[in-house]
């Protein structure tokens, strides 16, 4: 009879790194969801309960890009979520911005064309009405993929087989 003897020897290496947390710009206001930088030194941020705005890198805000209060459906985790520029933003000014509207939590990506600091010309070109109008699991991120094409993350809605 042959006996098989094994030794298994673990070695664990931990890496201790410190990091220092500093804060470059605050923006005033609580809520804040999303952002993405527009050429010229400035920051488009979104604000879950009321609006879009512009901002310089340095802190200053410049602007209120669009003021999303007068249909806006904030209940739970909705409201006005993501931002995202066009990948064609420097010849189109186009920006990108995912929120709620109310009264029934109707999922909607707008397009508005950057004028100084404003957003102008609005066009719906997403929308969505879920079964769910609560405003649970709303997500609500943007992103441009690599080949041009606008990728959109929507929640469950508090509905797992949505997952």
């Amino acid at each position: 009879m042959k006996k098989i003897f094994c030794l298994l020897y673990f070695t664990t290496v931990i890496y201790s790194q410190n990091y220092i947390v500093e804060t470059l710009i605050n923006f005033g206001f609580a809520e804040t969801v999303a952002f993405d930088f527009i050429p010229g030194n400035r920051i488009i941020v979104t604000q879950q309960t009321s609006s879009a705005k512009v901002f310089s890198t340095g802190g200053t805000q410049l602007s209120i890009f669009w003021n999303f209060s007068d249909s806006l459906f904030t209940n739970l985790e909705a409201g006005v979520l993501g931002v995202c520029l066009d990948p064609n933003f420097n010849s189109n000014h186009y920006i990108y911005i995912y929120y709620t509207n109310g009264p029934d939590s109707t999922l909607r990506i707008v397009r508005f064309t950057e004028n100084s600091n404003t957003g102008t010309n609005p066009s719906i070109i997403f929308k969505y009405h879920p079964a769910n109008g609560l405003g649970l699991h709303v997500a609500g991120n943007l992103h441009f993929g690599t080949l041009g094409k606008l990728f959109i993350a929507i929640g469950d809605r508090g509905q797992s087989s949505n997952a």
